[in-house]
């Protein structure tokens, strides 16, 4: 039911009416030049469906400069969302900012999958931006160590330590003549 404001020489009346038919922002009746009309639309949901993401990383202590492998998932109301485009972030340890290491396609289910070089050590997480379709999130941090290789001498201080014939150590309280 609609009302239409209708300005008579000396009064206003309100006159109550059918509804009428809108398509696009075309309204489907004329009303006299004199009336002032009142259209009130129902409101429709536009909010984006809640979204999740998981994260896993691979071998999370691996040697500097070794392949690690992040995966995850992007989920919409618990169902997997493919075809989104979603960041993986790093943070080096020590520090607060978190950047953009790669942005990867969210595959069939929502699956997500990174490889790539360890250059240093910290954590990484998967950012979703969002859609008009699908909220923003944030999955939680991983960490990951990159542990540096080997490349001195050991030298160690034997204190009490004597070494035998056979080639191993053995303490000295512990010593056989």
């Amino acid at each position: 039911m609609q009302s239409v404001l209708v300005i008579g020489e000396s009064l206003i009346d309100i006159v109550h009416g059918a509804d009428a038919a809108v398509s696009g922002n075309q309204l489907g009746h004329t009303y006299p030049a004199n009336s002032i009309t009142l259209l009130a639309l129902p409101q429709t949901s536009t909010s984006p469906a809640p979204t999740a993401l998981t994260i896993a990383v691979a071998h999370s202590s691996v040697q500097h400069r070794a392949a690690i492998t992040a995966t995850g998932s992007l989920t919409g109301n618990g169902t997997g969302v493919a075809g989104q485009p979603v960041i993986l972030e790093a943070q080096r340890t020590g520090e607060t900012a978190w950047s953009s290491l790669a942005t990867v396609t969210s595959g069939v289910g929502g699956s997500l999958r990174w490889s790539g070089t360890a250059h240093w050590s910290g954590s990484v997480r998967w950012r979703y931006a969002g859609s008009p379709a699908y909220a923003a999130s944030t999955s939680p941090a991983a960490s990951m160590v990159g542990r540096a290789p080997f490349t001195g001498q050991v030298r160690t201080l034997l204190a009490h330590r004597t070494h035998r014939p056979g080639g191993d150590w053995a303490d000295a309280a512990h010593r056989r003549p």
